[in-house]
């Protein structure tokens, strides 16, 4: 991964963090690792709370140019989710993307993501979090 790329995902891994541990009143750390799979193998989440109740992966992704899926990117981020099958079931699991626009679409990538992959989502929360630092829950979606 080049440098500009670490640079972009840790600044708005950065940006999560402060968002959420506002949102859910926890502390955050960085580039936790867990032990996930059998046997189990280390894993570096990208934020967790110090008792590790709460997991989270942090993903800064937008559409295409032209407002194409960009689709080794949600291969990507269905690798996070398969990473989060392996913990706890009692861990609040949450992803967090960035809140991508584009004119051509209806939705950001967040959203797209939520309803076009839900099957796959089991108990994984979805935040879309803007570059100024405001966080949406978008997944699960409140029962009226």
């Amino acid at each position: 991964m080049s440098s500009k790329k670490k640079r972009k995902g840790d600044d708005f891994r950065d940006i999560v963090n402060r968002a959420l541990e506002k949102e859910l009143n926890t502390p955050l750390k960085s580039e936790q690792k867990l032990f996930i799979g059998t046997p189990g193998k280390e894993h570096a989440f990208d934020l967790a709370s110090k008792d590790q109740s709460i997991v989270i992966e942090c993903k800064n992704y937008t559409w295409t140019k032209t407002g194409r899926v960009p689709s080794a990117k949600i291969s990507t981020i269905n690798e996070a989710v398969l990473y989060f099958s392996f913990l706890d079931e009692n861990t609040q699991k949450i992803l967090c993307l960035m809140k991508s626009e584009h004119p051509e679409r209806k939705e950001t990538l967040a959203e797209y993501y939520a309803h076009t992959y839900d099957h796959l989502l089991r108990d994984i929360i979805i935040y879309k979090v803007s570059e100024d630092g405001k966080a949406k829950k978008i997944r699960p979606i409140a029962s009226l």
